[in-house]
């Protein structure tokens, strides 16, 4: 075991292998240091497993009393990890160095994804939309600098796209969600669609009826703005998307309800479409997709009838039953002749 010498003066910094048995007796030394976050200990030994931990100068340091003042999360992760990477190791700093740590400026994802040189410029805002991409309708795992760059490599084309999409700032319209959504639907809607919806967002202009719902859209989001509401990031992801499905789709979606359970309405390559659970998409929508199931076909007004709901009741519902893939639509509403029928779908849970 590498047993480090106690120096009184800053030494050359000198590169060891630091094994998980190293790493838990210099541990021993961490008795003066800011309080670790476990999070960021997973988040390192992550990568440390799939071979993402790249040396660099930052490394582990000691002052002058043999104290540890920088790398404790690094220990951590290589015990966890369970490996032994080289660390650049540096002893005999003066005790008022600790006060100097990490207190400059961080790199962003845009900064390091820039300087790989594969990419040209990358500002914040394609390194914004590339992670809302990547979580979608949901928060999930942090990604470490090597999966950022690997993601941004598989879909720029997407995010640049639906960047360009807005050429100019709307507040509270054009956000880091709204580009998201359309670089999500990028693979798999037409893309001249995906420009006239983003068109109308951001001019207002409706060309044809069905643009009433983007209207509608855009009135909600400039809604809060005016009544000092504050939507988050995924309250915003879930009424754009719902909003476009629904203008694909021919739909007029003129009232947003949230979500029971948010899905990924656009599916990136690569990605499964999330599955829910009946029992976890409301009462609303439960009770319309068991009466669909019963009868396998049926109208809105027939469905409401049923279960003694209004119409929009039951018209929610069955938005909801699609968006999750229980129904599709059977026979469509042509010239007000008669009602649009759905169909159950019979899938796996």
């Amino acid at each position: 075991m590498k047993e480090l010498k106690r120096a009184k003066t800053p030494q050359e910094p000198t590169l060891i292998m630091v094994s998980p048995e190293i790493a838990a007796k210099w541990l021993e030394a961490n008795v003066h240091n800011r309080k670790l976050t476990q999070g960021t200990v997973d988040h390192y030994a992550e990568q440390m497993r799939r071979g993402e931990w790249h040396l660099n100068h930052q490394g582990i340091a000691f002052n002058c009393e043999g104290t540890l003042v920088d790398g404790q999360h690094r220990l951590w992760a290589i015990i966890e990890a369970g490996v032994t990477l080289p660390m650049v190791v540096m002893t005999g700093l003066p005790l008022e160095s600790q006060e100097t740590i990490d207190c400059n400026l961080q790199r962003t994802f845009a900064d390091r994804a820039t300087l790989t040189g594969k990419f040209g410029e990358v500002s914040n805002d394609v390194a914004s939309v590339t992670l809302r991409v990547f979580h979608g309708c949901k928060q999930t795992k942090k990604l470490g600098p090597v999966e950022q760059n690997k993601l941004l490599a598989k879909h720029i084309e997407a995010v640049r796209f639906a960047i360009a999409a807005f050429p100019r700032k709307r507040g509270r319209v054009t956000t880091v969600a709204t580009k998201a959504v359309i670089a999500r639907a990028f693979y798999t809607q037409d893309k001249e669609d995906l420009l006239r919806f983003a068109n109308v967002m951001v001019t207002g202009e409706a060309k044809q009826k069905r643009d009433a719902g983007i209207l509608a859209l855009v009135e909600g989001l400039m809604r809060g703005r005016n009544f000092g509401l504050s939507f988050t990031t995924l309250e915003v992801y879930d009424r754009v998307q719902r909003h476009l499905k629904a203008w694909l789709d021919g739909r007029t979606m003129t009232r947003y309800s949230p979500s029971h359970t948010p899905l990924n309405l656009f599916p990136i390559p690569g990605e499964k479409r999330a599955k829910v659970k009946k029992k976890d998409a409301g009462p609303t929508t439960s009770r319309v997709v068991d009466w669909f199931k019963r009868n396998k076909t049926g109208t809105t007004s027939q469905c409401a009838k049923a279960l003694k709901m209004t119409n929009e009741g039951a018209r929610q519902g069955i938005v909801r039953a699609r968006e999750a893939g229980w129904l599709k639509l059977k026979r469509k509403n042509r010239g007000g002749r008669s009602e649009s029928v759905f169909e159950y779908v019979t899938v796996e849970r």
